[in-house]
């Protein structure tokens, strides 16, 4: 959750950004290839 935290503080503002949305799934690979 931490790197979530850091790439993006606003989640608000995640929502309003499909380019963000494709970060978050990036992240989420990353967590789950580190898990």
């Amino acid at each position: 959750m931490d790197i979530l935290q850091i790439q993006m503080p606003n989640p608000y503002k995640i929502s309003r950004s499909n380019r963000s949305i494709v970060e978050i799934i990036e992240v989420e690979s990353l967590l789950g290839c580190q898990a």
